[in-house]
């Protein structure tokens, strides 16, 4: 957590109701912002990386650091006792969705890596999913 003081400037220079504080932060990504400030890697993808998910809903890449930096003024200043978050003690991917698709692949369904679904359909109890 000593890693995320620095963002502790720019949180308290970016101005909520500004124009110009929004247009200032806007310009650049939140990944940037991020590693100015010095956040480290445990940090990011265990604090920062999953607010961003679920405030903004994207990536800190995708994210400006104006949407980053209100979405934490949000969530930290205006909406303290609002969210029930419980933090994963390891990885996702291992505890969650490693053993989500196992059982998924047990019962029959087949993954397909790097395809889109184009489409779902059902007909009665059965669904049909098509891909690109």
């Amino acid at each position: 957590l000593a890693s995320g003081v620095g963002l502790l400037g720019a949180w308290a220079d970016f101005e909520q109701e500004s124009a110009a504080s929004w247009a200032n932060y806007d310009s650049q990504p939140a990944s940037l912002l991020f590693e100015k400030a010095g956040v480290s890697d445990r940090l990011f993808e265990e604090m920062v990386s999953p607010l961003l998910h679920v405030l903004p809903m994207c990536p800190a890449y995708d994210c400006s650091a104006a949407a980053a930096l209100s979405c934490f003024h949000v969530f930290a200043l205006q909406s303290r006792g609002a969210f029930d978050v419980r933090w994963c003690r390891g990885s996702i991917s291992s505890l969650i969705f490693g053993p989500w698709q196992m059982q998924l692949a047990d019962r029959g369904v087949a993954f397909r890596g790097g395809t889109k679904v184009s489409s779902i359909e059902k007909k009665d109890t059965n669904f049909t999913i098509n891909l690109d």
